[in-house]
């Protein structure tokens, strides 16, 4: 071969080296951007990142990318369709499934995020994350006692994981252990003081003791964490109506339903409370209305959450 084919030739290679370079660097530029744009918010912003890259390069950590920002936009259907496309390009990726557990429990599906949970542990039984994920599963299908057990693994494992304090302490009060419910409580917002619901969780326990006080004091910390949840302000205003307050009441049910207006269930309590304050009645000293309220953590959905919350 000549010195000019020579030359030819090596500039050739080198100038498809420089395209592929470029379309790595790109590929991992849209990548780094969508992962910065879900840690912002802008999570739609985040997939359209991703989809760019996914152009250029069919990798597992694009898919998983695109199924973080599908679940934070609340696709769930998608976002699992993503991670079964980043776990079979990346089958031995734990965290991918992981994300693939949470996806399943938001979508209600027990039975598949315990299957998911199972393989994880398969992969690596140590992991406190996956015991914690199980636990949820099993809460959510009702069985109790192997919730109970998942979260006290967890707890084992990772004995600072606050979350799984507040879950078992959830198992513990619908069981009716509340004392024990409430230690659990403790150690969560203990350990995690930022954690709004561990206070709900422990105002509800409180609550169902008819400790009412007790309960008004840990929704107050709740909601000077977390103001955007309806649920705090609606069992304040519950609170309110058994301590005879129906005009603090009206404030809170106000409060809820700016939070989530189309909440059939805060209307009713509004209007309970305005029947209340029209009425003249008085809440705290109406033997009645007194005995015939329930003293039951309140688990009923309020917007979408509930006074008994396992998950953010």
């Amino acid at each position: 071969m000549s010195d000019i084919a020579m030359m030819r030739t090596t500039s050739r290679i080198a100038l498809l080296t420089l395209l592929f370079l470029a379309g790595c660097a790109t590929q991992q530029n849209y990548s780094a951007d969508g992962w910065r744009q879900i840690g912002r918010g802008d999570h739609a912003g985040a997939l359209v990142q991703f989809d760019r890259a996914l152009e250029d390069s069919d990798s597992a950590e694009l898919h998983a990318g695109r199924a973080r920002a599908l679940h934070l936009m609340g696709d769930n259907d998608a976002a699992e369709a993503a991670y079964a496309e980043a776990i079979r390009l990346d089958p031995d990726n734990v965290q991918w499934r992981v994300g693939q557990t949470i996806v399943e429990l938001a979508r209600g599906d027990a039975e598949a995020a315990t299957r998911v949970c199972d393989e994880i542990l398969e992969l690596e039984p140590q992991l406190a994350k996956a015991h914690y994920n199980r636990g949820l599963a099993q809460q959510l299908s009702g069985n109790h006692e192997a919730a109970f057990a998942d979260f006290s693994r967890a707890i084992g494992i990772q004995p600072d994981f606050a979350r799984a304090y507040n879950s078992r302490g959830v198992t513990l009060a619908e069981a009716r252990r509340l004392d024990a419910a409430l230690e659990d409580f403790a150690a969560a917002a203990r350990l995690a003081p930022e954690l709004a619901m561990a206070r709900a969780n422990s105002a509800a326990a409180h609550y169902a003791l008819g400790e009412i006080e007790l309960a008004l004091t840990e929704l107050n910390d709740a909601i000077r964490i977390d103001r955007s949840n309806p649920s705090f302000y609606a069992n304040r205003g519950r609170v309110y109506l058994d301590l005879g307050n129906p005009s603090a009441a009206i404030a809170e049910f106000e409060h809820a339903l700016a939070l989530a207006p189309g909440d059939t269930r805060l209307w009713r309590l509004l209007a309970e409370a305005r029947s209340a304050a029209g009425s003249g009645g008085d809440w705290g000293t109406d033997e009645k209305a007194t005995t015939t309220r329930s003293r039951v953590p309140h688990t009923e959905t309020v917007g979408s959450s509930t006074a008994l919350q396992t998950r953010e």
